[in-house]
């Protein structure tokens, strides 16, 4: 039988898969055994397929069948390298082939007869040598990736989400892997991030979170799983970005399924007029009739289509005229970062809470009071990126005028094409609250029953003469009027 054998490593430029060396070793073998008066009945075939590595040959393991039921005496192959090339087939190959008298006959070599000392003593030596040419290339090669890797070149056997082979960005890939880190630090599950993905980008949230996990997104060289400095390609995020990211990707309490999915758009953000205690409204869909509903009693229920429409003209009006521009100026990065980095800590502190509960190192009261000392940490560290995260928030939603129709267009176009979660965000940087009264059933949408109480920190927009009154504030939209939008002052 003739064994024809070509790896990944040994493929020229011009022969990419390797067809081209196979059937030069065939086509040589098949000469020699017609020369030798052998005939061929059979031709195996491993084709990119390491030797040295310890991948399964499914052509070399069809040679010992063949040899071991006796239907093959002779063994032609290109060289004793291209047959073996680690010590455990070689074992393998020798002892059976002294037991079944088998003839392995090279065309760059001698013939090796297993049955005999002489030949055993051959093949060994055959073998050794192979396996020493072997493991020297192996040990050239480790050594020009360690080179490589601190030279901080890239090496990159497939292209890289994000990137062209030569390290440069692909700028469409590469803004869908900056907004989804921001997202991610946000609290956004990566399901969520991927539902707004192209579809041919969508591989699964287990592929998305290795994409995000990588070093090389920051301009990170890696070796062996281990960071080396920095690479010679333009990162896509900075390194603080990516290092939280990571962080929360990989924190011990995130959860596959994330936090419960929000439906609609001020599903637990709304107060109920009625209550006026802080009870929120929920979202009910009856009948394909979407509807806001109060939490606590069954006496305030608003259509969702209507309310919705209403407050985003009234915020993207409030962000046109001022209020975008008070919040954006309040941003500060090193201040983000700083408590990014606390968010991330204060996390881990309560996974490790909850572990040490489960682990019964510490009673449920334990766990209970220190909880709650953690949660309002937490909550005033949210509160704190809630109001210095909001420039990349707000692109595209402010500095606009409301008076010109393409940019008015334009700006309820962005803000309806962001996730459910950013149009939250977007509402919470200029609402501190928003509260809607009830109203008599199939009566006609009432503006001022929707009032709106602006962020303290967001510096008003209103001129003296145009101060909200009681009868409310009129906005001038285009031909029609955002009228009357009740806003209470906050000072």
């Amino acid at each position: 039988m003739v064994y024809v054998r070509i790896s990944r490593d040994d493929l020229a430029d011009d022969d990419r898969d390797g067809r081209k060396a196979v059937k030069r070793q065939r086509e040589d073998a098949e000469k020699m055994a017609e020369i030798k008066g052998w005939k061929v009945v059979e031709v195996v075939e491993d084709n990119d397929t390491s030797a040295t590595k310890g991948q399964p040959r499914p052509g070399f393991e069809r040679l010992l069948r063949l040899v071991d039921e006796r239907r093959v005496q002779v063994v032609v192959a290109d060289r004793w390298d291209r047959l073996l090339r680690n010590r455990k087939d070689q074992y393998r190959l020798m002892e059976l082939g002294q037991e079944r008298e088998l003839r392995v006959s090279l065309i760059k070599g001698t013939d090796v007869d297993m049955s005999t000392a002489q030949g055993r003593l051959v093949a060994g030596i055959l073998g050794e040598v192979a396996t020493s040419e072997s493991e020297i290339s192996k040990e050239r090669m480790r050594r020009f990736f360690t080179q490589h890797a601190a030279e901080g070149k890239p090496w990159w056997s497939n292209r890289p989400f994000g990137y062209e082979r030569d390290g440069t960005p692909r700028e469409e890939e590469a803004d869908l892997v900056r907004d989804a880190y921001q997202r991610v630090l946000q609290g956004e599950t990566l399901a969520a991030i991927l539902r707004g993905w192209p579809p041919e980008h969508r591989k699964g949230a287990s592929h998305f979170k290795q994409i995000l996990c990588a070093a090389r997104n920051a301009g990170i060289r890696t070796h062996n799983g281990e960071e080396v400095g920095r690479g010679n390609w333009t990162p896509l995020v900075d390194e603080g970005t990516w290092r939280d990211a990571v962080a929360v990707l990989n924190s011990p309490g995130r959860t596959h399924g994330g936090p419960r999915r929000l439906t609609y758009l001020l599903s637990t953000l709304a107060w109920c007029g009625i209550c006026d205690d802080g009870s929120t409204v929920v979202s009910v869909n009856s009948h394909g009739n979407r509807a806001y509903k109060c939490r606590a009693k069954p006496h305030c229920t608003r259509k969702a289509a209507e309310v919705e429409e209403h407050v985003v003209l009234a915020t993207l009006w409030t962000l046109a005229h001022g209020a975008g521009e008070s919040i954006v100026r309040q941003s500060d990065p090193e201040q983000v970062r700083e408590l990014r980095a606390e968010r991330i800590r204060l996390g881990v502190e309560m996974d490790n809470l909850a572990a040490a509960h489960g682990q019964g190192q510490i009673t449920l009261s334990q766990l209970i009071v220190a909880t709650q000392g953690l949660q309002e940490r937490i909550d005033a560290v949210d509160a704190g990126l809630h109001e210095r995260t909001r420039s990349d928030l707000l692109d595209g939603l402010w500095g606009f005028s409301w008076e010109d129709e393409t940019a008015r267009s334009e700006a309820i176009r962005r803000f309806n094409e962001l996730p459910l979660a950013r149009r939250q965000e977007v509402l919470r940087s200029v609402w501190d609250r928003i509260t809607l009264l009830p109203i008599k059933p199939n009566q006609k949408f009432r503006p001022e029953t929707v009032v709106f109480r602006r962020a303290a920190e967001v510096q008003a927009v209103w001129n003296a003469t145009d101060e909200p009154t009681e009868s409310g504030l009129e906005i001038a939209l285009g031909e029609a009027d955002l009228a009357p939008v009740r806003v209470e002052h906050v000072v």
